[in-house]
């Protein structure tokens, strides 16, 4: 009864925090303000987080979305059931239209994402094993810097899709960005080679 009694509550507390973010910037929502709406006293607020900051943090954690982009980040770099760019990609633009409240809040949030940096991180760390295992890591430094600008890219892209309605599908938004990130590797790779060329 206990657990179920939490589960209520801390479900009263992030719907209401979600209300509340549509509305108004991250900073200025309190833990009085979220209290009152979810209709809790401020102590019982207090027993499930520490702070609003730390009520935003594990809104993300706990998000089965992000677990969700894992897995299709193993699944693209070779898991049980590999996967092309351009699928993965469809595969996250679908994810995003069908959930596309929660993704406006943590996208267009001010603070560092950590559902976006930890999609991040695990994209830059695939993406360079996967070119050090095909032998094609020429240069560390420029391949770390060329996947994380893509990375960056590829989550701007998004962003303004979100932004403007959407009115591309998933499917055009995935073969989209897949052309440009193509585009730009090809381009990135040519100018190593004439580089490396001039040297010898």
């Amino acid at each position: 009864m206990a657990d179920r009694r939490t589960k209520k509550t801390q479900k009263a507390i992030k719907n209401t925090f979600l209300t509340l973010l549509e509305e108004k910037e991250l900073t200025k929502i309190t833990v009085s303000e979220v209290s009152n709406l979810a209709d809790i006293g401020r102590g019982t607020f207090y027993l499930h987080y520490q702070d609003i900051f730390d009520l935003y943090n594990q809104l993300e954690n706990e998000n089965e979305l992000l677990h969700q982009l894992l897995q299709w980040i193993d699944e693209l770099y070779g898991g049980s059931q590999s996967i092309t760019l351009t699928e993965f990609m469809e595969k996250v633009a679908e994810a995003i239209l069908q959930n596309q409240k929660i993704f406006k809040l943590f996208m267009n949030e001010q603070r560092s994402s950590l559902l976006l940096s930890k999609v991040k991180e695990k994209i830059t760390e695939k993406e360079l094993e996967d070119r050090k295992r095909h032998g094609v890591l020429q240069n560390a430094d420029f391949e770390k810097y060329n996947v994380s600008f893509q990375v960056s890219g590829t989550i701007e892209v998004l962003n303004e899709w979100i932004k403007t309605g959407m009115h591309q599908s998933p499917k055009e938004i995935s073969e989209t960005i897949s052309r440009i990130i193509c585009d730009a590797d090809d381009i990135a790779r040519t100018v190593t080679k004439i580089k490396s060329t001039s040297h010898t």
